[in-house]
């Protein structure tokens, strides 16, 4: 039982002590009090600050497929550069900016407020807009969850005190004072820089858990928090997905004449053989079903301390036993927690204890191979802040003239597309590089419902099965008796008539090999290869008769 929770637990375990250790260490050093200043870090509810991000994939040495190494490339050419990223509160903000892929820069806005998340993206017609009200964003949009930033902030600082107050300080620390420029301003900082390594990493968790067990009250008391702030939230969120479930699902005229006695509910449960797991522990998760509100907070706080500390005091038992054999299990940890995974992390202080510039440099060692052909991947960040806890205002993505909206009404690719200039950067992007509009289609030549059928030595193909399959749109014209199939990359309008060979492309008339027909089940049937290279496909007959339609 010992062992499953080890290998259950200890990477996740290894990857949070990672992340709490990316802010650095958590006792004083000359003079600097971090453990304060990382707590306050994060609990700024307003600032400015910019940013550049790139990443570094570093390939295994000896030959390298071509295709793996022209993917490698695309991606370290891929960067992001944030200009301006604006937070009023925690309803509000704003970030301008461009991501760099191969030498191609794309310029964004994006903006969040109470409504909404709105994207201008550089040669859109339009901004992409995400409603609150779709339940996209969030159960509880930003603006409702606004109303307890102060509760949010206050219990994010408690946890963090606790947190910090158990870490021990890396063998690499230092602290000193030193001139650096932030948005073009030279200040006098207090600099502290940091190095630790994967090896180290996994020696500091094991001092932390110790730590941590040990701290009953403390637990208690975070958990106790925890409760006081997330309670009303998680009454909040019930609410607000109960209403908008039932006015979305279950006032719909389907569930009229929907009956749940036809289905046998039996043939939907999953069995599971749980006895690695038949301890109490593992079954009961934390001691509690964190979404049941309806446990008194003393019950909540007896219940998951006792599970925190359990869970913890069983890693514990013979950790460093179970430690080693995990490795030896699972040879790759030691490579991505060995002494080639590196963090340097340079973070500078102003005398307000607020984090004025970062300087990031992550390397994680990889395990090579054949089919992973990748021996470490290396991120970089450089963050530099100002105004912090001051009066900022967003600057919003313009709506005035309409939105395109992505919970909306369903968009093809075409409809899509046609948003974007057709000779901006990212319009090329996306059809060229991304392929935002391919499409393939086979065809059975032996299937007439989903195939084709051949009349004079002309296969014919179901119209609107191939139309809808690219994309297009059909429709009947009762005044010109025409079917319209409206192409959905270039909009362009093909017109056929029933029993005719006269047709039309983009108003441009055509005589096609054979006429139109109507079958007996009232399907209409068009010549294929007219009506695959009018919507922009190529048509290719396989060896085995088999028809592959594609469209780029």
């Amino acid at each position: 039982m010992k062992r499953i929770l080890l290998k259950k637990w200890g990477l996740p375990l290894a990857l949070l002590a990672m992340t709490m250790l990316l802010l650095s260490g958590c006792q004083s050093v000359a003079g600097l009090d971090i453990n304060k200043a990382l707590v306050q870090s994060m609990t700024q509810v307003s600032g400015e600050s910019k940013q550049t991000l790139s990443i570094e994939l570093v390939p295994a040495e000896g030959v390298v497929h071509p295709e793996a190494q022209r993917l490698i490339e695309q991606l370290n050419s891929l960067s992001l550069t944030i200009d301006s990223a604006k937070v009023q509160d925690q309803g509000n903000m704003s970030v301008k900016g461009a991501v760099q892929y191969k030498e191609e820069q794309y310029p964004f806005h994006l903006s969040l407020d109470e409504q909404g998340m709105a994207i201008q993206l550089e040669g859109a017609k339009q901004p992409i807009y995400i409603s609150t009200e779709s339940g996209a964003l969030s159960g509880m949009y930003a603006g409702e969850a606004a109303k307890y930033e102060d509760q949010i902030l206050g219990f994010t600082k408690q946890a963090g005190e606790f947190f910090f107050k158990h870490l021990s300080n890396p063998k690499t620390l230092s602290v000193k004072q030193t001139q650096s420029e932030v948005f073009g301003e030279s200040l006098s900082l207090t600099q502290l820089h940091t190095e630790i390594r994967g090896d180290e990493l996994l020696a500091m968790v094991k001092p932390f858990l110790t730590s941590v067990a040990k701290d009953e009250q403390g637990i208690k008391d975070l958990i106790g928090a925890f409760y006081d702030v997330y309670y009303p939230i998680m009454q909040e969120a019930y609410s607000y997905y109960d209403d908008y479930y039932y006015e979305e699902y279950y006032e719909d005229e389907y569930y009229d004449d929907y009956y749940y006695e036809d289905y046998d509910y039996e043939d939907y449960y999953y069995e599971y053989d749980d006895s690695d797991y038949s301890d109490v522990t593992a079954d009961r998760g934390f001691g509690l079903d964190l979404f049941s509100i309806s446990q008194s907070k003393p019950v909540v706080v007896a219940t998951m301390t006792a599970t925190i500390q359990e869970v913890i005091n069983t890693l514990l038992t013979d950790y460093d036993a179970n430690m080693k054999s995990l490795l030896e299990e699972t040879p790759e940890l030691n490579v991505v927690l060995g002494k080639d995974t590196v963090l340097d992390l340079d973070l500078y202080f102003d005398s307000k204890l607020q984090i004025r510039k970062q300087a990031m440099e992550l390397t994680i060692a990889l395990p090579a191979s054949e089919d992973f052909p990748l021996q470490s991947v290396k991120l970089k960040a450089d963050t530099e802040q100002r105004n912090l806890g001051g009066t900022v205002e967003i600057d919003a993505v313009d709506v005035t003239s309409g939105v395109i909206d992505y919970f909306g009404k369903p968009m093809t690719p075409g409809e899509m597309l046609r948003n974007f200039e057709s000779d901006s950067a990212i319009y090329k992007l996306l059809k060229d590089d991304f392929q935002f509009t391919y499409k393939s289609v086979y065809l059975d030549p032996h299937n007439s419902y989903y195939g084709t059928v051949v009349n004079n030595n002309t296969t014919f193909v179901p119209l609107r099965y191939l139309s809808e399959e690219l994309d297009a749109g059909v429709k009947w014209d009762a005044y010109s008796k025409n079917i319209v199939i409206t192409n959905d990359i270039t909009g362009q309008e093909i017109r056929v008539t029933p029993d005719s060979k006269h047709a039309s492309i983009g108003g441009k008339a055509v005589v096609l090999e054979q006429p139109v027909f109507v079958n007996e089940d009232g399907v209409t049937y068009v010549p294929l290869r007219f009506m695959s290279e009018a919507l922009g496909a190529k048509v290719t007959v396989e060896e085995d008769g088999w028809i592959f339609i594609e469209r780029p």
